[in-house]
């Protein structure tokens, strides 16, 4: 679709933003890959008093983040999944040393504007719903000033959707990737942050 064509269908839900005080979510994969067309699309979508907001694993070029992008978002939910960079690069493909640099950043070039940050970390059993990576995140996100965060419990739904797409996965066969995180569990990683980390709210 044309970016026009887009704003055009998002503007027939202008009534339901006008009344819930939602707006847009810009999401993936990772949105920015797309630069220029997320761009243009939060730039049409700010004129018309939109509320725009940014999905991302802080996976970009911040020179370029911060010319096109960042200027025209309202909202950005940057995920945090893990602190170690080989096993960053081990469970997502890529070492964390730019995701990690582009949160510290994104946090000082917010501090002159009304943008929000939330920082979001999926818990995922024995991957990043470990002690020691919450606990480290905690202290990054301590380094950072950080006051609110979400935890996001892990849920099996992707599984069906990969096996729809054909998609062999050998964490689908581990007993605890095919069970819905428990409340005990959610309740330990909780715990973690709230011991660790200097929290004003803490989502889940």
């Amino acid at each position: 679709m044309e970016i026009e064509d887009i704003v055009d269908e998002i503007e027939k839900d202008l009534p339901f933003f006008e009344t819930s005080g939602g707006g847009v979510t810009i999401s993936g994969g990772e949105p920015t890959l797309y630069p220029d067309s997320i761009s243009e699309l939060m730039q049409r979508l700010r004129s018309k008093k939109i509320h725009t907001l940014l999905e991302t694993c802080g996976y970009f070029q911040w020179d370029g983040f911060r010319e096109k992008i960042f200027p025209h978002v309202d909202t950005i939910y940057f995920d945090i999944k893990l602190i170690d960079s080989e096993a960053h690069k081990k469970y997502c493909g890529k070492d964390n040393t730019l995701i990690l640099k582009n949160f510290t950043k994104l946090v000082h070039a917010i501090q002159q504007t009304d943008t929000e940050l939330l920082p979001r970390v999926p818990l995922i059993p024995n991957i990043t719903a470990t002690t020691k990576n919450l606990t480290a995140i905690a202290e990054f996100l301590n380094k950072n000033n950080i006051r609110q965060m979400q935890l996001m419990a892990y849920n099996p739904l992707w599984i069906e959707k990969n096996i729809k797409m054909g998609i062999v996965n050998s964490y689908a066969t581990k007993k605890e990737m095919n069970q819905w995180m428990q409340t005990s569990d959610i309740k330990r990683c909780k715990e973690i942050f709230r011991e660790n980390a200097n929290l004003v709210n803490l989502i889940c």
